[in-house]
C-alpha cells in the first residue's frame, strides 16, 4: 500500500488520452499513481513536481483524491 501525498504534486508529464494534467495521488513501490483532472485516468509516473498551493487549485486536488480513497476503501471492502 503506497502512502498518500499531502499537497498538490503533479506529473512532468501529460494524460495520453486528452493532454490534459496528471495529479499525483499517491506514492508507490515504482513512482507515483496519478490520475488525470480531466478524464480520470489513473496511471504510473517517476517523476513528479510539487505546485504553489492556491486554495482553489488545493480544492480540486483534494477532490480527485477523495473520490480516488473512496473508490480504493470500496473496493477493498467488496
Amino acid at each position: 500500500m503506497g502512502l498518500m501525498l499531502d499537497g498538490d504534486y503533479t506529473a512532468k508529464d501529460r494524460c495520453k488520452f486528452c493532454d490534459s494534467c496528471l495529479v499525483a495521488i499517491k506514492i508507490t513501490d515504482k513512482g507515483y499513481l496519478v490520475q488525470c483532472e480531466k478524464c480520470g485516468v489513473i496511471s504510473e509516473t517517476s517523476q513528479v513536481v510539487k505546485n504553489n498551493s492556491k486554495p482553489s487549485r488545493m480544492a480540486k486536488v483534494r477532490k480527485l483524491k477523495n473520490k480516488y480513497y473512496d473508490m480504493e476503501v470500496d473496493y477493498e471492502n467488496y
